[in-house]
């Protein structure tokens, strides 16, 4: 009988699972874009005087009140009012007005198909100045300024860059401050200088 030698068992080694550099990156890069919304997240549960005074990661104290401002205070939420009119407008004008225009130059032939694509395509090279004048007109002449379809077709881009656009509603004192803005008369300021003729430069001396 002859005898045969056993060797040991080996311990099974443990398989730790592999990293995938793509998914590492990857992740990092999404952590990346979403710091921005958490930290705004995080400030709009944040007081004041916390975000003005010091550097937190989560609220020291938690509130609500930023929130309750925004949904009750007008000149806040109608904002929000104001950019779902301008939203569901713009959505209607380029459903019902780009899109069959697309579809129509992209697949069928019509008189002056391509001349009329050539002028499309001209309008959106051209300078803005050189249709400023003419749009400043034309939305003034049919009263389209500060109204809620004036900004959905600029933003619809029917008119590019130089369509109208409504100012965003701020305080008096912004303009004010502005450099070139006019300032109040000053008691001693002397009276502004004219151009007068040459005869009533010399009555005056008399």
């Amino acid at each position: 009988m002859s005898a045969t030698s056993l060797s040991p068992s080996r311990p099974a080694t443990r398989a730790w699972p592999r990293l995938n550099g793509s998914a590492v990156v990857m992740t990092l890069y999404i952590l990346f874009l979403l710091l921005p919304i958490y930290w705004l997240v995080n400030m709009s549960f944040k007081t004041n005087q916390e975000i003005t005074s010091s550097f937190t990661l989560f609220p020291q104290t938690f509130t609500l009140a930023n929130y309750a401002v925004i949904l009750t205070d007008p000149s806040w939420y109608m904002g929000y009012v104001n950019s779902l009119i301008y939203v569901v407008m713009n959505t209607v004008i380029s459903l019902s007005v780009a899109l069959p225009a697309a579809y129509a130059f992209s697949r069928y032939s019509f008189m002056g198909d391509k001349h009329l694509f050539f002028w499309l395509l001209t309008n959106r090279m051209s300078p803005p100045a050189v249709f400023a004048l003419p749009f400043f007109q034309l939305y003034s002449s049919v009263g389209l300024f500060d109204t809620h379809i004036a900004v959905a077709l600029e933003r619809a881009g029917v008119q590019g860059d130089i369509g109208p656009k409504m100012n965003e509603e701020q305080d008096a004192q912004i303009w004010l401050d502005a450099p070139g803005a006019p300032v109040a008369k000053l008691e001693n300021e002397k009276p502004q200088g004219e151009t007068i003729d040459y005869d009533t430069l010399i009555k005056s001396w008399n």
